[in-house]
């Protein structure tokens, strides 16, 4: 991970820190409607806290996975019974910018950012 990348992380762990969460998963797990719920919050608040009641019969961090897959969206930060998802809005004008360690950057760079794996070196080899 880059140190611009890890510095996008950190922002939005701060972001969420003082939030509350707005989907609560209660006993009967992970639905079709929870899913639905915290797509259309990834939607409306680009970042979220979900937060998991009892949920024994699966491991937290396999649910926020699946969540994140699911919902096409970046775990960020699993604590306890506490996942926080980012999904980056398109439909967002582009000169919405965001703001992570210290630089103002616009969406198609976080978008790159993000979604991207950095590539490998290539090493010279004479052959």
């Amino acid at each position: 991970m880059s140190d611009l990348q890890s510095g996008l992380v950190k922002f939005l762990k701060k972001q969420a820190h003082s939030m509350r969460p707005v989907v609560i998963i209660g006993k009967h797990g992970s639905q079709d409607s929870v899913m639905s719920k915290v797509d259309t919050e990834l939607t409306v608040h680009e970042l979220i806290k979900v937060r998991i009641l009892d949920d024994e019969s699966a491991p937290i961090r396999d649910t926020a996975n699946t969540l994140a897959t699911s919902c096409r969206a970046i775990l960020v930060q699993c604590i306890g019974k506490t996942i926080v998802l980012f999904r980056l809005n398109h439909k967002l004008p582009a000169d919405t910018p965001i703001k992570a360690c210290g630089l103002v950057l616009d969406r198609s760079v976080v978008r790159r950012l993000m979604f991207t794996t950095p590539k490998q070196r290539r090493s010279n080899v004479d052959g």
